[in-house]
């Protein structure tokens, strides 16, 4: 199983980045077909509101059980669920701003119909992964999609150190919380905690 997990965390972000590209593509053909600018802004609003529900939805099949899956057997399914979903929603709003920003315009700058596209692509993708049982990182297919939109746009102007740093976070991420975890068992297992 581990196995598993790791080859999907590195496939999620080339996934998404190859979705992303492939559905912006697709698309754009039909979106540019519209000649009305006036149905052009309602389309891509309803199209926001309708991806921006897939997103959070796929958010919740997969990052809640990412979190709250440690818990099963302690609290109910049902239990770790909501105690997830709130506690996402509250992290959303006092925390997110900052990675907002990061995904929204410093990676590429994208234009609201790219990131509609970056946001359909990043959702199926956990949507997939959440099918067949897998967490995944919701940041690293968004990132990934959002590369993947910003190629198919003909985009140049990434920012290629703040990518570089986001790689490193990413490898970084799993090899510190393996030692916090340790440190801490170590630390409950000395006080006779665990």
């Amino acid at each position: 199983m581990v196995a598993k997990i790791v080859i999907c965390w590195i496939t999620t972000p080339l996934g998404a980045a190859l979705l992303g590209y492939v559905l912006y593509r697709i698309i754009a053909r039909f979106f540019r077909r519209i000649k009305s600018i006036v149905v052009q802004d309602i389309t891509l609003k309803a199209l926001a509101i309708v991806i921006g529900i897939l997103g959070s939805f796929a958010l919740g099949a997969n990052n809640v059980a990412n979190i709250t899956g440690t818990f099963v057997g302690s609290i109910s399914i049902d239990e770790a669920a909501l105690i997830g979903g709130l506690s996402i929603a509250a992290g959303a709003i006092i925390f997110s701003k900052k990675v907002m920003y990061t995904v929204g315009k410093r990676i590429v700058s994208l234009e609201a119909f790219s990131a509609v596209v970056a946001v359909l692509a990043q959702s199926l993708t956990v949507l997939i992964y959440a099918y067949i049982g897998v967490p995944v990182s919701v940041s690293q297919a968004i990132v990934g999609a959002v590369i993947g939109v910003g190629l198919a746009r003909g985009s140049r102007n990434f920012d290629g150190r703040l990518i570089r740093r986001i790689l490193l976070g990413w490898l970084q991420t799993p090899i510190i919380a393996g030692c916090v975890s340790a440190s801490l068992f170590a630390i409950f297992s000395f006080f006779g905690l665990s």
